[in-house]
């Protein structure tokens, strides 16, 4: 049985607010670097995907040279519109290397809290009529289901099976994930605008032609 430890469930948290150590960082996305950039190379990673396999807790995304890069870029190029899909794609992320697996009866149940508050800073950060972060998906019907499992989470009680309800709302928050407006049409557009505003070094093969 899953304990849920958020309290107040009915109050929806702002986008900056802290729930667990997993979601640590929301609170702190104008207020600098607080954590060690991470050593860097000389060129961002190739894709999206490559820029959040930085991103094992939230944490990382303060610390992470080329994310507090893209979030600059971001901002100077007034598109602080995407921060919000970029951290919700990373928490996305984290949520989904907390799948449950073969370990040991405490240990899954440990795995199964931070899923469950992850999925409520989720849901009250992203995906409440009241977040001043909502996210638009263009799937609408998507949007509404995951909203009333996440509420169903928050509103649980002993009449309900919270595990169940929370691998539904894992497997929408999947979904919203990849929705065209969150990936393709949004974060992923901003990424490829970022990766192309940046110039390429120079291959060897050029390196040794200006030699000659």
């Amino acid at each position: 049985m899953i304990v849920c430890t958020t309290q107040n469930h009915h109050t929806p948290l702002s986008y900056h607010n802290e729930v667990t150590n997993r979601t640590k960082g929301l609170n702190n996305l104008d207020m600098g670097n607080i954590c060690p950039i991470k050593k860097n190379n000389n060129q961002p990673p190739k894709d999206l995907n490559a820029l959040l396999s930085e991103v094992d807790v939230l944490e990382d995304m303060e610390s992470s040279h080329w994310i507090q890069a893209f979030r600059t870029h971001l901002k100077s190029n007034g598109r602080e519109d995407i921060e919000p899909l970029l951290y919700f794609v990373a928490q996305a992320n984290i949520l989904n290397k907390l799948e449950p697996g073969p370990t040991s009866q405490w240990k899954q149940q440990q795995i199964n809290e931070e899923r469950l508050n992850l999925v409520i800073s989720i849901g009250n950060a992203y995906f409440s009529e009241d977040s001043s972060h909502k996210i638009a998906l263009s799937n609408r019907i998507l949007w509404n289901k995951l909203s009333e499992a996440l509420q169903a989470i928050q509103n649980n009680n002993e009449n309900r099976n919270i595990e169940s309800d929370l691998e539904d709302a894992c497997q929408l928050i999947r979904q919203a994930k990849g929705d065209y407006k969150v990936w393709k049409g949004g974060v992923d557009k901003a990424y490829n605008a970022y990766l192309a505003s940046k110039p390429s070094l120079p291959t060897l093969t050029a390196v040794l032609l200006s030699i000659l």
